[in-house]
């Protein structure tokens, strides 16, 4: 029986598709959703395709749904556009990215959802429900040099055709905060609270470039050989490089001597690189002195109004810093 994976399953499918770095190009569904439910009887352990039960389920109408403790049905009254679903094989069809999404704006809080855009418009992956793996003998939160699941355009394009869904305010919404290109969870987490407006516990500063490239200036800087660098966050009209580095990070000789040469070259082609650590990001006053830095540094006078910006910071932060992050620095 054909069954329709949507919402969080969706999501762990992806998160898992990406992590086992296997080839996510895949063919549009042309299906349509089934008129009832697959009972659990009918879920075999090897028919559950690796994700957590129970799985959520989309069909076409209430009278389609059956109690199951092996499933989780949603029900979909409303006509759905093209992209909506991919065929996986053995009939699975999953939420695409882009409805994934849309469908995770009915469920999550704007910033964990813009959290999940960057990510998903990004080269890294959290963690899927069900899979672990381990990388030289340690536990992996996360896994980096992954090719993009979709993009911002993409997001837009298809929530902007779906008429009447309820999270399709809260996801466009979400889109104006979003960008590509995001390398690590903690790259996404400075970026969100350096930008995201006061109303909602960010500084309300300009978006920067994810990871944007900077090139040596002919004969000032040689680069050490190197054809360009990248800096994590980028203002460049303002010169401004924010750089995350762990506190575990960099602390041998080494790798001491080659930050300072690059702070160097930096300098010489007219940016400024402030450095960022974990302890910096976790305490709320040492990261409020960073973000008034960058901010003096690219011309954003902070004009946040007390208490009210204090108290969404601190749900700003609850929302962001939960388990899977507490091993990313």
């Amino acid at each position: 029986m054909d069954v329709f994976i949507a919402n969080e399953t969706a999501l762990e499918y992806w998160r898992q598709k990406r992590r086992l770095r296997k080839n996510y190009t895949y063919r549009p569904c042309k299906r349509i959703l089934p008129c009832e439910s697959p009972r659990s009887f009918d879920l075999r352990h090897e028919e559950t395709w690796g994700l957590t039960l129970p799985l959520d389920i989309m069909v076409g109408s209430p009278s389609s749904r059956r109690p199951s403790k092996a499933i989780c049905s949603h029900v979909c009254s409303k006509p759905l556009v093209g992209g909506s679903f991919i065929n996986a094989g053995n009939d699975l069809y999953v939420s695409s990215p882009e409805f994934c999404f849309l469908q995770m704006a009915c469920e999550y809080p704007i910033a964990k959802l813009i959290a999940l855009g960057i990510e998903i418009c990004g080269s890294y992956s959290l963690p899927s429900n069900t899979y672990s793996c381990e990388e030289n003998g340690v536990s992996a939160q996360a896994l980096y040099d992954l090719p993009k699941l979709t993009n911002k355009k993409k997001l837009k394009a298809f929530t902007s055709r779906m008429e009447g869904w309820a999270g399709k305010k809260q996801a466009l919404k979400a889109l104006n905060y979003i960008a590509e290109e995001s390398a690590s969870p903690m790259e996404t987490i400075l970026f969100i609270l350096l930008t995201l407006p006061y109303r909602f516990g960010g500084y309300g500063l300009p978006m920067p470039e994810f990871n944007g490239c900077i090139y040596p200036k002919k004969g000032v800087s040689q680069f050490e050989g190197r054809s360009f660098y990248r800096g994590d966050l980028l203002w460049r009209e303002a010169g401004v490089v924010v750089e995350y580095n762990s506190d575990m990070k960099h602390s041998d000789q080494y790798s001491m001597t080659k930050d300072a040469i690059r702070r160097n070259d930096m300098a010489l082609c007219g940016f400024f690189e402030v450095t960022v650590t974990s302890r910096q990001i976790n305490n709320t006053e040492l990261f409020d002195k960073v973000a008034k830095q960058i901010a003096k540094r690219i011309g954003k006078e902070l004009r946040y109004k007390e208490p009210g910006f204090s108290k969404a910071r601190r749900e700003l932060r609850s929302v962001l810093f939960q388990k899977f992050t507490k091993n990313f620095y």
